[in-house]
This record gives structure tokens, C-alpha cells and sequence, in this order.
């Protein structure tokens, strides 16, 4: 997905106007029995990430060339009820939008995992085109639902706090402010930054975050070479997905 150099990833971006971000290399989703699954976090408007997700299906099923193609959706549990339907209604109709191959099942609420607000939904079908449209329809569903918009903004840090942290605090008007707070070694600070800051501005313009980088020589308290940089916005997604996007740049992926 992400490709050499980042190559892949800038392609799908490119081609189908979604943002793509896969979590880092030491993210993993949690559950219970310890798998290692990596996270794709696909945005955009509903049209976009179908495009998005139906690029990201493609390449996966170029690499593994499997015949079955099973996406697992990360929906918060109050939203799961709308998705579901007065005795299934809802997710049966959902499953034969998608066609006969197409199967849709919400999973069972997670055990053992302190702090996980989501349910795993299953679409699954022999046919890429199917289940991404399956999943639009997942989402204009989820759409549909009093307070959805809030409720995806709940995200989980599925990562490790190594060299960031989190800070929520009240903002000017009174709503609330999330903020982090990344270790970029000097060697990489440029590219975060980008000529003449474009990078960073062109963040800020996507998102709505704001973000600041210390300066040349004022490294973080412990270190030598480790420059610090901020990023606030008063969606906690937002500042999630720059964080993540900053973490690519410092790796040099993107």
C-alpha cells in the first residue's frame, strides 16, 4: 500500500483524491489474542473513500492473490445499533445492495481490551468493487445517525507513547483543544517543514490544525537533535491524522 519511497500511497492519494494513512510500523489494532494489524485510516467524502478503499483492495489483491476480499470496519459501539436495524433489518438490506456475493456482520463487542470503543464490521466477497461499494453504503448509513459526526471523531491512539503525548485542555471558546507533541530529529525537521514551510502550511490547510516546529538549535529538554513539534485543532481526528502524517514524514514514507 505504501510503497517505495511512499510511491504507492501518493498514487491512490492522486488518483482518487482520498487521504490515506497507514498507522506506523509498531501500530497495531489491539484485541484480546494479540494480532498485528496494521491500521488504514481512509478520509475524504464518502465518494473519495469508496475510490480510496477500491484503489487500496486492488494492490492488496495485485500482492496476495486471494480470491476472497474481507475489509474490517472500525464502528464505534453506539453507532452499531443504527447499523444493525430492528432485527437486522438494516445490515440484511446493506448485505443485498452489495449483491449476492456480498456478506456484512457486525462483530461481537470487544473482551479484554481496556479503553476500545469500536466493534469490527465484516464485509466480505469475492468482488473488490462490491464490498467498497458495500462500504459507501456503511458509511451514508452511519451518516444518517444523530451525533455519527462526533462519535467518529472518538479515536483511539492505537500506538505506543514512544517520543509523543497527548493534551487535551480547554480552548478560547470554551470547546476543547487537543494538542500533541512530537520528538523530529534535526536530520528530518526540513521535510516536516517543507520549502518555505509548505508542508506544514499545507497540513494546516487540509486539516484545520495549527502546528509550530521549534527553532534551529532548541532541541527538547534530554536531547540533542530532537526539535519539537506541536499540533492543535479542536478535532481530535484532525490532529490525530496530522500526527500521523508528520510520523511518514519523519520515516521518510511520504
Amino acid at each position: 500500500i505504501i510503497g517505495k519511497g511512499g510511491r504507492t500511497i501518493s498514487e491512490i492519494q492522486a488518483d482518487t483524491g482520498a487521504k490515506v494513512v497507514v498507522s506506523r510500523s509498531n501500530e497495531f489494532y489491539p484485541d484480546a489474542i494479540g494480532n498485528k494489524d496494521r491500521v488504514v485510516l481512509i478520509s475524504g467524502d464518502v465518494a473519495e473513500i469508496v475510490k480510496g478503499l477500491t484503489a487500496v483492495l486492488d494492490k492488496l489483491q495485485q500482492e496476495e492473490g486471494s480470491a476472497a476480499v474481507v475489509v474490517r470496519l472500525l464502528v464505534h459501539m453506539r453507532l452499531c445499533g443504527a447499523l444493525i436495524g430492528k432485527n437486522g433489518s438494516t445490515i440484511k438490506s446493506l448485505s443485498e445492495q452489495g449483491g449476492e456475493s456480498v456478506s456484512v456482520k457486525v462483530g461481537s463487542p470487544p473482551v479484554g481490551v481496556p479503553g476500545l470503543h469500536e466493534r469490527v464490521v465484516w464485509v466480505e466477497s469475492s468482488d473488490p468493487d462490491s464490498v467498497a461499494q458495500t462500504v459507501g453504503a456503511i458509511l451514508n448509513t452511519l451518516l444518517e445517525t444523530p451525533h455519527s459526526a462526533s462519535l467518529m471523531d472518538d479515536v483511539v491512539n492505537y500506538g505506543s507513547a514512544n517520543h509523543h503525548h497527548h493534551h487535551h485542555a480547554p480552548a478560547d471558546n470554551g470547546g476543547e483543544m487537543h494538542e500533541v507533541h512530537l520528538n523530529v530529529p534535526e536530520s528530518r525537521a526540513g521535510a516536516v517543514i517543507g520549502r518555505n514551510g509548505h508542508v506544514m502550511t499545507g497540513i494546516q490547510d487540509l486539516l484545520g490544525v495549527t502546528m509550530s516546529m521549534s527553532k534551529k538549535g532548541e532541541f527538547v529538554d534530554g536531547t540533542e537533535d530532537q526539535r519539537k513539534c506541536t499540533i492543535k485543532g479542536h478535532a481530535e481526528k484532525a490532529v490525530e491524522l496530522a500526527e500521523r502524517i508528520v510520523q511518514l514524514k519523519i520515516e521518510g514514507v511520504i
